[in-house]
């Protein structure tokens, strides 16, 4: 027969596995998983107004007169292409801005939004512009081009594309560009 002693003896380890049991929770928790984190940048580019360096016309006394100028302005990359012009650009009939050197082409300004960049992505900023003398272009802004790609800088900069040989019949358009650096997940 057993005593008090006795079964004290068998119940003690029967009441620790049980208690041991008990606190084994079946949720146990999984290690954490830490997600990667990767850098991107947004671009926020406004373009803001064209200077007329040179007008490329002259009067009968050699001075400077104003010319007739037409612009075009094409801002592409990464998947995205904006268009912001002068009304008929590049048609005798077209919109055209009477401008001496040292004045500017204003227009309402445009923002164009890029999101999630890499940092080697390019963004490129084109101007062309057109010179008007009568119902023909001057042969030194028929249809002119130049490009340039948005300079990588984490801040917000004043940046310009330039078109025209020379002083004397040339025009440089400004834009600001925002460059913003983020973490996302992934």
């Amino acid at each position: 027969m057993f005593t008090l002693k006795t079964r004290f003896r068998y119940a003690f380890p029967v009441l620790f596995f049980s208690i041991a049991l008990a606190g084994c929770d079946s949720t146990a928790t999984e290690p954490e998983i830490t997600p990667e984190l990767t850098k991107v940048y947004d671009l926020d580019l406004q373009t803001r107004y064209i200077e007329v360096r040179g007008s490329c016309d002259k009067d009968l006394l050699g001075n400077s007169s104003p010319g007739e100028f037409q612009y075009r302005i094409v801002v592409s990359g990464a998947g995205q292409t904006h268009t912001q012009e002068s009304r008929g650009y590049n048609t005798v009939t077209g919109e055209n801005y009477q401008r001496n050197a040292s004045t500017t082409i204003n227009f309402a300004n445009k923002t164009y939004t890029w999101r999630g960049l890499p940092r080697d992505a390019t963004i490129d900023v084109k101007l062309n512009g057109a010179e008007w003398d009568g119902v023909s272009k001057d042969t030194r802004m028929a249809n002119r081009g130049g490009s340039k790609a948005v300079p990588f800088a984490l801040s917000k900069e004043t940046r310009s594309v330039t078109i025209g040989a020379t002083a004397a019949c040339q025009i440089r358009l400004y834009y600001d560009a925002l460059w913003l650096e983020r973490i996302v997940e992934g």
